[in-house]
């Protein structure tokens, strides 16, 4: 992209040529840098500028007031203020992160930057003049690079080692092998960054449509593991006939899948593939079904036995796994929603196999004509409904869980068989959330005309009950229904 193009594209918005008005009235040199400028050259839309220049809090503070704007102080340290500018609507909304400059010039900020690919200028109104890049960072994002500037600036701000990581994942480029080595020296340092930044980096990371082997690299370096250190304990640890892989390794395989269902659920979901497309556009989904992934199995390490000729078991590892989830996710700051996301997914990572294995073994014994009769409609409706609202990350999940086991004791059509079953299940699961007019066959009031009972604590249990039981197809008329329903009264 040339310079000309960046100015068009600059003063596409009036509120951004005011800013650039504003600077030059006070004679201040204002220059776009780090992400924005680097977007720019990419093509991709940029959603903060990222602006530079003397007395930035001043300045920010005269653009929020000839705004009517919102002002936050990001960095104390090093003076950043965000000012938001609202617009007529979402898309008109203006991110201006005001930097001050650090040292005597422009370059001399530049070169205490982290990334040769954030390491760039471009002064504002001043449209012909060239991009100021005296590391090359043209040329490495051009090639697909990321190369820190230098050591120390690793060093000055260990997240950074965990930031070249992010932005590698998101502009699909590979980290220089020299910064590649200068992390592995530096990982331990990680754990002395404030644990909000270490998440946030995570997360975005996470975001990334191909994470994967940005994942595995840094396991390799050590990295991973001063963010997680709870995986020590899984690299090593043998596993049953289902599994060709330790348990940490049959992790890293699992989050590998998990990416390849997002990325072509029609393979995967053909009969439900428009449900899982609609769950997965939902906001922080994707890097939530990653984090569960990537720790859904460290409950198993503190679980593992053996049980003779039978094999190795690992009984309960997910609530512990459950309880883990939760530490980590707190840990990294994840937010309310996300951490009951990845601790309900932990948690019940294991039901939707067992449920589809007992159907399969059903349909190969003969005992069922189809996979269409199995698993009846109350199991598939308490296990969505033990994992609600991420019902349908479950079985997302569960589909990558199946294929990153291939051991002995897994057939390769019984594997295509679990995973039919599992969108044959999610199939029938959203045909049945579209039944209009379906009334549960007893009602509250049922219980009070009907039985005479007083309203109380046994309600809810009893009509739980007798609903499962008519999922289940155990209860069809509403005699019956009410029939359980007194005997269990009885009981309670």
């Amino acid at each position: 992209m040339s310079e000309v193009r960046i100015s068009e594209i600059w003063s596409e918005s009036p509120v951004r040529r005011e800013v650039a008005r504003l600077a030059a009235a006070a004679g201040r040199s204002l220059f776009l840098t780090g992400g924005a400028l680097r977007d720019l050259f990419i093509g991709r839309p940029v959603c903060d500028w990222d602006l530079s220049l003397r007395e930035a809090p001043a300045f920010a503070r005269q653009v929020a007031d000839r705004f009517d704007a919102i002002l936050v102080m990001l960095d104390e340290d090093q003076p950043t203020t965000r000012v938001v500018v609202k617009g007529a609507s979402e898309d008109d909304r203006q991110v201006l992160d005001f930097c001050e400059t650090r040292g005597g010039d422009i370059r001399e900020d530049l070169g205490c930057r982290d990334f040769t690919v954030n390491a760039m200028a471009w002064e504002v109104g001043e449209g012909g003049t060239e991009v100021i890049d005296p590391y090359g960072g043209r040329r490495d994002l051009a090639q697909g690079v990321v190369r820190a500037l230098s050591r120390q600036a690793l060093v000055e701000d260990p997240v950074r080692m965990l930031r070249a990581f992010r932005i590698a994942a998101h502009l699909d480029a590979a980290i220089e092998r020299q910064t590649v080595g200068w992390i592995g020296q530096q990982a331990p340092q990680l754990t002395a960054s404030a644990s909000e930044r270490i998440g946030a980096e995570l997360l975005q990371l996470l975001e990334a449509a191909d994470v994967a082997g940005e994942l595995r690299l840094m396991d390799e370096i050590g990295l991973l593991e001063q963010i997680i250190p709870e995986i020590k304990e899984a690299r090593g640890v043998t596993q049953g006939g289902y599994h060709h892989l330790d348990v940490w390794e049959h992790t890293l395989l699992a989050v590998e899948l998990l990416e390849e269902v997002i990325a072509h659920p029609r393979y995967y979901f053909p009969e439900s593939e428009q449900v899982v497309r609609q769950y997965l556009d939902q906001e922080q989904v994707r890097p939530g079904l990653k984090l569960a992934a990537l720790i859904h199995d460290l409950g198993k390490p503190a679980t593992r036995s053996t049980d003779g000729q039978r094999g190795v078991w690992f009984r309960g590892h997910e609530e512990l796994g459950a309880q883990m989830a939760q530490d980590i996710a707190t840990r990294l700051h994840a937010g309310r929603g996300l951490s009951r996301m990845v601790t309900v997914l932990v948690r019940e990572h294991l039901r939707p196999l067992q449920l589809i294995r007992d159907a399969v073994r059903l349909v190969e014994s003969e005992r069922k004509p189809s996979l269409e009769e199995v698993p009846t409609r109350g199991a598939i409706g308490r296990l969505m409904r033990d994992a609600q609202p991420h019902g349908v990350g479950l079985l997302i999940l569960a589909a990558a869980d199946v294929g990153a086991c291939q051991g002995p004791a897994t057939h390769p059509v019984r594997r295509m068989r679990c995973l039919r079953l599992l969108d044959e299940l999610l199939r029938r699961w959203s045909d049945w959330q579209h039944e209009d007019g379906e009334e549960p066959i007893l009602t509250g009031q049922d219980l009070i005309e009907e039985l005479g009972l007083e309203p109380g604590p046994i309600f809810g249990e009893i009509l739980s009950a007798v609903g499962e039981a008519h999922l289940d197809g155990e209860v069809i008329t509403r005699a019956q229904a009410l029939k359980m329903a007194r005997h269990l009264a009885e009981r309670l």
